[in-house]
């Protein structure tokens, strides 16, 4: 399967750059380009199509997604990147790599950005020159570059580029520091940029060690956390590895005052116990001496199924029996669930074929997963 080099594009003249310099680069190779219209400009129509005129005169395909943002709940700058990234990841095959035209003080500013909301090693370590996203292989050849490079490469090749009035908009916290704060560092240290830059090299360097000390105590070989040995570790490296485990299955990192819950109402929670806390689209929960995390969403579209002649799907109401395969008499359905180890939350899910109202097939085939279920369609009943 040939490997496509897919630069993301947006017409300003960072990608325009990074757009050129892979194509002279890459002659022989399959290179292709990103277009993401947000919508969110009157000119957004304009700034497509000259993007596609670029393509066109490089004679390189250009991939254009229109996409919707919706920026009530985490802003618009972070609903537009999180859009960007869903656009990015239903086009870039496993094969395939991303780049982005990300430069340094693009470094600076987001570690700047990160450590005045108070984030820790791991987001000063800033974006990382390669790195996996949404299981896309994302590289930013530029990320050791400055503006004024890439602006001299583009006057010297003459080339052509957008400027997107949104970025002079101080109510974005990016912008503001980059029209703001940046200008004031630069002024006093005119090393600035680079400093900040070369420390996000340095917190990469200690979150890569930490990493690795974190992956020794993970068990990869599931999606759950063991709470005993859990409980075996100090306060700060239970705090890790909580976060490397909800980094694995890419949940929004929590902050300090909702980890600290995290383990105070699940983790240090009685046994019988079902706390909840929620972690944007996410659910931490406990179950036989386990944390899972439960993704909100994992509801399947059960009307796929199609259920044996004179059957129907339906779902737990209460009072339920059922007769498992080989057994000599029936059970309450709640005893057959747990003897099963399904999980309280999952099973008013839990799909059921019914004859006449009687229970005649449980389906439930995965735990512990927090993608959603995929149940077989039932081919006979018992």
């Amino acid at each position: 399967m040939s490997k496509t080099l897919w630069v993301g594009f947006s017409g300003g003249v960072d990608s325009r750059v990074l757009l050129e310099i892979t194509v002279q680069d890459n002659k022989n190779n399959n290179v292709g380009a990103i277009h993401v219209n947000h919508n969110l400009h009157p000119n957004s129509s304009k700034w497509q199509d000259h993007c596609q005129d670029i393509c066109d005169n490089l004679n390189i395909k250009l991939e254009i997604i229109n996409v919707e943002v919706d920026g009530r709940k985490i802003g618009v700058e972070a609903a537009a990147r999180d859009a960007r990234f869903v656009a990015f990841a239903g086009l870039v095959g496993i094969n395939d790599t991303l780049l982005l035209a990300h430069h340094k003080q693009d470094q600076a500013e987001t570690v700047l950005l990160r450590l005045l909301r108070g984030t820790g090693v791991k987001g000063l370590a800033g974006m990382k020159p390669i790195t996996k996203i949404n299981n896309m292989t994302v590289v930013r050849p530029l990320l050791n570059v400055s503006k004024q490079e890439i602006i001299d490469f583009a006057t010297k090749n003459n080339l052509t580029w957008l400027e997107d009035p949104s970025n002079m908009e101080n109510k974005f916290d990016r912008n503001y520091i980059r029209n703001n704060i940046m200008p004031a560092i630069v002024k006093r240290w005119p090393q600035g940029v680079d400093s900040i830059a070369r420390a996000a090299t340095h917190c990469q360097d200690i979150n890569i060690f930490l990493e690795n000390e974190v992956k020794k105590l993970y068990d990869d070989s599931n999606d759950v956390l063991n709470i005993e040995k859990l409980l075996q570790l100090n306060n700060i490296m239970q705090k890790m590895l909580i976060r490397y485990w909800l980094g694995k299955l890419n949940c929004k990192m929590p902050s300090a005052k909702l980890l600290r819950v995290i383990i105070d109402d699940v983790v240090l929670a009685k046994n019988d116990a079902e706390p909840l806390v929620k972690i944007a689209d996410f659910s931490v929960r406990r179950f036989q001496g386990n944390l899972y995390l439960v993704r909100d969403d994992s509801l399947t579209e059960y009307s796929r199924m199609t259920p044996p002649e004179g059957c129907i799907i339906g779902f737990r109401c209460g009072g339920e029996r059922y007769k498992p395969e080989g057994a000599k008499f029936s059970k309450s359905l709640k005893k057959v669930m747990q003897e099963m180890a399904i999980p309280p939350w999952e099973r008013a899910r839990v799909p059921l074929v019914l004859r006449d109202g009687v229970v005649v097939e449980l389906i439930y085939l995965t735990k512990g997963s927090t993608d959603q279920k995929e149940y077989p369609t039932p081919t006979s009943s018992r």
